[in-house]
């Protein structure tokens, strides 16, 4: 029917071809029709849903949700819950060398990208003797082979990062792939624009505090050299 495929997370191209390949071989179910209408499909944060294009006719699962896309990859969606849950959702496409279209939904959280609570496909028992067919998984163009997700899956586990970083989500943390990530301390935030008055003694004035409107990120040794500038045109 319409249960999930996999609980788990899809870190890397090979996690998302493992998990096709053992719904193609029936180790786990593939999704094979959508909820009837006025029904909405049951999802969680680790929720993986694969299913042929041209067996239940859809590119995407109506969840309820509403969301707002927030990074475009070649073969790759990233959505963010518009409800400011921290829920994520991934939408991936394969087209095989044989015609099939296959569709893989995913959905985390913030959190999930930098912790190991959620299980990958490459790492779990059950699909230990899972041996990918690259010959179906690969395309051909110009003459040569292209591997369908290569480098773009693992991106958007980085891009997820930043993303919380840029909505400042406070939480220090490091990646459970190779990249480290750690947000901005604000205890180093400067204001970025200020005023040097002249008084009669050819002294440096203080910053006036009309212009303290826009306030942005800046280390403390761009606000020194800035400082020392400052200092120097004013001799």
């Amino acid at each position: 029917m319409y249960k999930e495929t996999y609980y788990g997370i899809l870190r890397t191209e090979e996690d998302v071809l493992v998990l096709c390949e053992a719904s193609m071989q029936g180790i786990t179910p593939l999704l094979t029709e959508t909820p009837p209408l006025g029904e909405m499909l049951s999802i969680r944060p680790g929720s993986i849903f694969v299913w042929e294009e041209a067996r239940i006719g859809r590119k995407k699962l109506h969840d309820g949700i509403s969301w707002r896309i927030i990074k475009h990859f070649q073969h790759s969606f990233l959505y963010r819950d518009r409800g400011g849950c921290g829920l994520l959702k991934q939408l991936y496409t394969l087209n095989t060398s044989n015609g099939q279209r296959i569709h893989v939904q995913c959905y985390f959280r913030d959190s999930d990208v930098y912790t190991m609570q959620l299980q990958q496909p490459t790492t779990d028992p059950l699909f230990r003797d899972i041996r990918v067919q690259m010959e179906i998984y690969t395309k051909r163009k110009t003459g040569s082979h292209h591997p369908i997700q290569a480098g773009h899956i693992e991106d958007v586990c980085r891009k997820s990062l930043c993303l919380a970083q840029r909505e400042n989500s406070g939480i220090a943390v490091r990646t459970a792939t190779s990249y480290p990530f750690t947000p901005s301390d604000p205890r180093k935030e400067v204001p970025r624009e200020h005023t040097v008055r002249h008084s009669p003694s050819g002294s440096t004035g203080r910053m006036s505090p009309r212009v303290q409107k826009l306030r942005v990120n800046r280390t403390v040794e761009e606000t020194k050299l800035l400082y020392k500038l400052d200092r120097a045109f004013l001799k």
